[in-house]
């Protein structure tokens, strides 16, 4: 895929969050955009802020990953090497995301979780939430496209 097509998706994901799509929302939106497939966000709205906003596992990344289901996993419950190929691509995307982001869970990227005591006030004081969050939607986006793509290479 070309640079200018991942950098137009990357954009329109950026509107949807301006427009108020959580991190999970948007990922999964621009995994399939890129995947060419219309698939309701809704069913990532309770991963935003890192499952249902407790600071788990970043909702970006959980976008990324169901997204990725889409691609390569399984319809079928024997269906073992749709499974093992998900969890092998699925652990690229999670190693690539940490290596950039630092972490993994939104607790340890935001500092807070966005519904403790004080994470509201703690996000309007320096914008984390802004400018962590775009950058991990846009690094999970890029990860899970990045390696569908060196994956639809090697099936070739």
């Amino acid at each position: 895929m070309s640079t200018d097509r991942v950098s137009e998706i990357v954009c329109e994901v950026n509107r949807k969050r301006a427009d108020g799509f959580n991190c999970a929302e948007s990922t999964f939106y621009g995994v399939c955009r890129y995947l060419g497939v219309d698939m309701p966000v809704s069913c990532m709205t309770g991963f935003g802020g890192g499952l249902v906003g407790i600071g788990s596992v970043c909702g970006a990344v959980s976008g990324a990953i169901c997204g990725l289901g889409i691609y390569i996993g399984r319809t079928e419950p024997g269906d073992e090497e749709s499974k093992a190929r998900c969890k092998d691509l699925g652990q690229q995307i999670v190693q690539e995301f940490t290596s950039e982001m630092g972490a993994l869970t939104c607790h340890d990227i935001l500092g807070f979780a966005l519904d403790s005591e004080g994470g509201p006030e703690e996000d309007v004081k320096d914008n984390r939430k802004k400018t962590r969050c775009s950058a991990a939607v846009r690094i999970a986006l890029e990860s899970a496209i990045r390696t569908i793509e060196s994956d639809k290479q090697e099936s070739k």
